[in-house]
């Protein structure tokens, strides 16, 4: 479980500070150059353009200014998005880490409520507030559900860590029991996968998982594969959804290399 969650910069926030991890993230994802430089460069254009033209005898009138307003126009509204960026960069960067205990839960809804609002991930904190890795993204964060002391900042909800409020065995229990119904199996079966990969009649491959997803097209259905080792085979999305890269797994597999059963090792 130490792969899973980061203890370093944990302990960086238990003292109400951020890592150097977590600075680096903040500043990557609040960068404003793009904005502020592309502003100035659209301005500096806008403004060359319309020099050149009053030069040559063209003036400001007509198209011709109304490109000359327009590009103006964009040219501001990127150095001011710029700005806003960079001063919500300051905020972040300079406000103290907050800690709060709440549940992460996957949340899985009916066809209609899917139209809006797709099955996935959710961190709240028990008093309500919804918390993102990467607070600009909206993103939600892919954690084994459960319990967890979060470490975040209160502008924009932005999850920096989060320490988990059980044990590694709770954690297996967990997964196994979401892995099982995803795949549309008792956990009876997989003791019996157990059983018969003892036995010789089962192929097991284990290690940390490598997802891969093809197709996805417009007329296409979307396949998921996971490489265990050096192992590929196919999956359902159901069961990609519980499927963490910092877990090592166990695979049981048919002859044909169909998965049977699969667990956290």
């Amino acid at each position: 479980m130490q792969e899973l969650f980061d203890y370093p910069s944990i302990a960086m926030n238990q003292q109400g500070k951020k890592s150097e991890r977590q600075a680096r993230e903040i500043q990557s994802a609040t960068s404003p150059s793009i904005w502020l430089w592309g502003g100035v460069i659209i301005l500096g254009l806008g403004g060359c353009f319309y020099l050149v033209l009053s030069t040559l005898g063209g003036g400001g009138g007509g198209l011709v200014g109304l490109f000359v307003s327009i590009l103006g126009i964009v040219g501001l509204v990127a150095a001011l998005r710029g700005l806003v960026i960079w001063n919500l960069r300051r905020q972040l960067l300079s406000e103290p880490v907050q800690s709060a205990e709440g549940t992460v839960q996957f949340e899985t809804h009916n066809v209609l409520a899917k139209l809006v609002m797709p099955d996935g991930y959710r961190a709240e904190t028990f008093d309500g507030q919804q918390l993102h890795p990467v607070g600009l993204a909206g993103v939600n964060p892919k954690l084994p559900p459960g319990d967890y002391r979060f470490y975040f900042l209160k502008t924009r909800g932005w999850l920096l860590a989060s320490e988990p409020l059980y044990s590694f065995d709770e954690l297996r229990a967990t997964v196994n029991d979401l892995l099982a119904s995803a795949g549309g199996y008792e956990l009876a079966h997989l003791e019996k996968c157990r059983l018969e990969a003892s036995l010789g009649q089962l192929k097991t491959v284990e290690g940390l998982p490598k997802l891969e997803l093809l197709g996805g097209g417009e007329d296409e259905l979307t396949e998921y594969f996971c490489t265990l080792g050096e192992v590929k085979f196919q999956i359902s999305g159901a069961l990609s959804n519980f499927i963490y890269e910092a877990l090592s797994y166990r695979a049981y597999l048919l002859s044909g290399g169909q998965l049977a059963a699969l667990e956290v090792a």
